[in-house]
């Protein structure tokens, strides 16, 4: 409801009316939302003025939740039981964790460790001929495969022997013979075994007259009969005597090779390699 102040007459102005019982006045009613500033009391001396009280200021209020959805509602219930739910999900697991007897853990380290060790010997008996054609494990490899009855068959490398063919002659001591000189250089960066040396006399169209396998034992010379390595970059003459074959071998290769993997012999110049 509105306030009413009286105003007191002043010196300069004329008199006011006189006020008799009874005599009502009207009230404003006025709205909340209007910010006006008070009226200024204006008027002549004795008259009554209408005084506008401060508006209240209305507090700003969010959604009513009594009106929510029930999937707000839903979704509110959710979003304040998840970190209890979290809670309880870590303290389920370290309780857990605390149950295991230790040695159960230790069972299954001891479990980790034989799987460990039966996959590395799966991969090392499945490479075995790869490497045993290694200097440093050559030999223990071939040492424990000896005692379960295994011969391994080092893959060494066909390509790092180097043959050259020095040429070829008959005697008058030895008719009906011809000998064949070559060198061979292993150019690899280890020991490697003494090659076998294919000789391949052809005619002279290039085609194959005939052709032998020449082990160690047959082409060393004489001071080195025993000889079975070829050091890294060292060279070796060989010399090998064949019945000569008549007018029609007019030329030869010698290739260097080595007892296959997987049976047989493998060559450095042969086309599957």
């Amino acid at each position: 409801m509105a306030a009413l102040a009286f105003v007191p007459p002043s010196q300069s102005g004329p008199p006011g009316p006189a006020l008799s019982p009874g005599t009502a006045f009207a009230h404003t009613h006025l709205t909340p939302a209007t910010a006006a500033p008070p009226a200024a009391a204006t008027a002549g001396a004795g008259t009554l003025v209408q005084v506008t009280p401060p508006t209240r200021l209305t507090e700003v209020v969010g959604p009513d939740p009594s009106r929510a959805t029930p999937f707000e509602t839903a979704q509110a219930i959710r979003d304040a039981l998840s970190p209890r739910k979290r809670k309880a999900e870590t303290e389920t697991d370290a309780t857990a964790t605390e149950d295991v007897p230790a040695s159960r853990q230790r069972l299954w380290a001891a479990g980790t460790a034989a799987l460990a060790l039966l996959l590395g010997g799966q991969i090392v008996n499945h490479y075995r001929n790869d490497l045993a054609a290694n200097a440093q494990l050559n030999g223990p490899l071939t040492s424990i495969y000896a005692a379960f009855g295994v011969r391994l068959t080092p893959r060494w490398n066909l390509g790092a022997y180097e043959v050259r063919q020095l040429g070829a002659s008959t005697g008058a001591e030895a008719p009906g013979q011809i000998t064949v000189r070559a060198s061979v250089k292993n150019g690899a960066g280890q020991s490697q075994p003494m090659p076998l040396l294919r000789v391949t006399l052809q005619d002279r169209f290039g085609n194959r007259i005939a052709a032998r396998d020449v082990p160690p034992q047959s082409y060393l010379p004489a001071a080195a009969p025993g000889r079975s390595q070829l050091s890294a970059g060292q060279r070796i003459d060989a010399q090998m005597d064949f019945v000569d074959p008549g007018s029609n071998a007019v030329g030869f290769e010698i290739d260097a090779c080595l007892p296959a993997p997987g049976g047989g012999v493998a060559c450095a110049n042969d086309p599957a390699r």
